[in-house]
């Protein structure tokens, strides 16, 4: 199976390709002048030309914007804002950060824990280091550069007990082995309900009677599950990032579901929901859910 993240090989004229396109667009959030802007903005930067390229992130890129890039030296405006307002990208930063407590809440000496698809594995890697001695942690992936590149990280902070492998995540041909999975970003490039049960079921299967798994989805914006937000986004911020997500970049990326669709479909799986939380902005919530005894 390909990967469905990003593109490895994606086209150098992603920049030119885009502005034809949006040339040709009579629906634009901004105004075309605007929008132009946007993309010669991406194009003056590493990781707006992946996007652009790509419609995507891979690992690097996904941990880059999470944890290793918002307090880099000489951003340019439109990476800074990208990575330090983009409401998308902080409900993103906030998720890891609850994904790691809830993780925490969990671990037990001599556990068996899993990250699909691991990326760099920061979910794990990125805990004290005290904290993962007594654990074997598998991160499983299709990228080959994401594997290589997380195995660096674990022997560079000294964090033993870790193997790679390459799997395709509907075919992952691994019976009852964790006691916890983590799995984000790879459910909300799937808009097929049954391809994601398959899905969910394969994570099931992988787990042992009783393992925990740790996931997220993008919630419908009209979902009336949807609490309060604890922080209301940015007029500006929401619109910038609308034209710049859904005019220029257009990622593959959203696929929204309601709380109760995805209750439903991990149910389906044989996994019980046991808890839904929300991030401040209500962009990103974690769902923790349970494979029965």
């Amino acid at each position: 199976m390909a990967l469905i993240s990003h593109r490895p090989h994606a086209s150098e004229t992603a920049a030119a390709e885009a502005r034809a396109r949006l040339c040709q667009s009579n629906s634009l959030n901004l105004s075309l002048s605007e929008t132009l802007a946007m993309v010669d903005a991406l194009e003056a930067f590493e990781l707006g030309r992946f996007l652009l390229a790509n419609k995507g992130l891979n690992g690097y890129w996904t941990a880059y914007a999470i944890l290793y890039g918002k307090d880099k030296e000489g951003l340019s405006d439109m990476e800074h804002w990208l990575l330090n307002c983009a409401p998308s990208i902080l409900a993103t930063r906030e998720r890891f950060g609850m994904f790691q407590k809830e993780i925490l809440k969990h671990l037990r000496p001599g556990m068996h824990v899993a990250s699909l698809p691991c990326g760099l594995m920061e979910d794990f890697l990125g805990l004290l280091p005290e904290k993962l001695q007594a654990l074997e942690i598998t991160g499983i992936d299709l990228d080959e550069d994401a594997l290589k590149a997380a195995a660096e990280i674990a022997t560079a902070r000294g964090i033993p007990h870790c193997r790679f492998l390459k799997r395709d995540a509907w075919d992952l041909q691994l019976s009852e082995a964790f006691h916890l999975m983590t799995s984000n970003g790879l459910n909300i490039y799937e808009p097929d309900t049954a391809r994601l049960v398959a899905l969910y079921k394969e994570m099931a299967s992988a787990l042992r009677p009783g393992g925990v798994l740790i996931t997220s989805y993008l919630p419908q914006p009209d979902d009336p599950a949807l609490p309060k937000p604890l922080i209301t986004v940015e007029p500006k911020d929401a619109q910038k990032q609308k034209a710049l997500f859904m005019d220029v970049i257009q990622p593959v990326w959203q696929c929204f579901q309601t709380e109760a669709s995805v209750r439903e479909q991990l149910q389906a799986a044989g996994l019980t929901v046991e808890n839904i939380v929300y991030d401040s902005r209500c962009l990103f919530p974690m769902v923790v859910a349970r494979k029965g005894a």
